[in-house]
């Protein structure tokens, strides 16, 4: 796992084949996860290469949603530069 990540390095895996996004200070890649997601892979990717934490928060994800998101972090924002 990659500490301390930028958004503009973020913001460079924002397409259907190299999907990120952040959530919660985490840098979660969905790429595999997009087709298995229950509200759609566009959902996710309207999001690719963003902070979705708002929405993700506003949703009321499950404990189990919780788990899969922790299962596809790759890093953490530094949130120095925000």
């Amino acid at each position: 796992m990659k500490s301390d990540m930028k958004y503009d390095e973020v913001a460079q895996h924002a397409s259907e084949t190299d999907c990120w996004i952040v959530i919660d200070g985490k840098v979660c890649n969905v790429t595999d996860y997009l087709n298995q997601h229950p509200g759609g892979a566009e959902l996710l990717l309207a999001f690719a290469g963003k902070d979705a934490t708002e929405e993700f928060t506003d949703i009321g994800h499950t404990p189990s949603a919780i788990q899969i998101r922790d299962s596809l972090v790759v890093g953490t924002i530094d949130k120095t530069g925000c």
